[in-house]
């Protein structure tokens, strides 16, 4: 979260495939430390349903799977979803722990995702988002706003050094 790859002085975007990445066989690649310090950024979220279903919507890397799911099927009317033994699977990784895993935790950070669900069940009891998610959200706020505190602080001790 600190560093970059470099290559010829372009940040390569981790959040794609490598291969897609437009850099040529053996080349040298350069650790560097961040010069800023990046923000949730959006992500387009695609969600497979067990019934092929598919639904999309934007947000920030930073949310939580339950969230998301919790949110995506009740914007599009499917409440009656039991979410607790609900899986995401990713690039071929399962996700069992929806409110603990965000977008940033599977390298998530910009572009679009497609996350294939499974193990929904039907529910007679509406869905709600959970509280888990919202107190994650609420510690997550104050988290940001620390730091984009620091982010101020740092900035401008840099503006202070430029100018002596």
């Amino acid at each position: 979260k600190n560093f970059d790859l470099v290559h010829k002085k372009n940040v390569i975007d981790l959040s794609q495939p490598f291969r897609l990445t437009g850099i040529p066989p053996n080349s040298t690649l350069e650790l560097s430390s961040k010069k800023r310090k990046m923000k949730g950024s959006q992500v387009r979220v695609g969600v497979k349903l067990p019934n092929g279903e598919m639904l999309q919507d934007m947000y920030a890397s930073d949310v939580t799977l339950d969230f998301i799911l919790c949110d995506i099927l009740i914007k599009n009317q499917k409440e009656k979803f039991e979410i607790s033994s609900a899986k995401v699977q990713f690039m071929r990784c399962s996700y069992d722990n929806l409110s603990s895993t965000t977008l940033d935790s599977m390298g998530i950070v910009g572009g679009s995702a497609m996350l294939t669900i499974s193990g929904l069940k039907e529910s007679e009891v509406p869905l709600t988002i959970p509280q888990s998610t919202l107190q994650f959200k609420a510690t997550n706020n104050e988290k940001k706003n620390s730091l984009e505190n620091e982010i101020e602080k740092e900035n401008d001790s840099v503006l202070e050094n430029e100018k002596n």
